[in-house]
């Protein structure tokens, strides 16, 4: 699931990047999490029917649903949302976790194929100077492309938490010894 929740973590420090999203900057995490959980394309109640998606989000997040006014309750159930719930929903579910997760394999592709670059020993491989020249030259785009290559990876596309990214980083010009 993208932006999958982490135990008692709230979502905005587990995935940082949705701080960068102004619809969910004045939601607390039960409203992010409900929002979530109703919006996204592959959240575990998608697939059910709106009325039927919002029980089952109230049974996954008791505590929201009880924080909520009688009133407010009953506009839940009625699919009668407050507007910035709506609108953080509607962020959610522009979000397509099919390109997410293969937008994130290919930074993690690009990463494990610039290691290779980067770390391979020409010494006694290549012997035309042409093809040197070329390699160094890949080299330096390598290293001027990186930073912003890493900072894209780095933001998971919403398909891995701070702490796997963290535990995940690298930093290509390391030797593996």
């Amino acid at each position: 699931m993208l932006f999958k929740p982490s135990g008692n973590q709230p979502l905005k420090k587990t995935y940082p990047e949705l701080n960068d999203y102004e619809e969910f900057k004045n939601l607390i995490d039960k409203e992010m999490l409900f929002t979530l959980y109703y919006g996204v394309k592959n959240s575990p109640y998608h697939h059910k029917k709106p009325f039927d998606r919002v029980i089952a989000i109230f049974k996954e997040i008791p505590e929201y649903a009880k924080s909520l006014s009688e009133e407010l309750y009953e506009d839940f159930g009625s699919l009668k949302f407050p507007a910035h719930i709506t609108e953080a929903i509607k962020v959610w579910a522009k979000f397509n976790p099919d390109m997410r997760q293969a937008s994130s394999s290919m930074y993690d592709k690009i990463i494990s194929d610039f290691e290779f670059v980067v770390h391979d020993d020409i010494e006694g491989k290549i012997n035309d100077s042409g093809a040197i020249k070329n390699l160094i030259e890949m080299r330096i785009s390598i290293a001027k492309s990186l930073p912003s290559i890493i900072n894209a990876a780095e933001m998971g596309f919403g398909t891995k938490s701070k702490a796997e990214k963290e535990k995940k980083s690298l930093n290509v010009f390391e030797s593996e010894d």
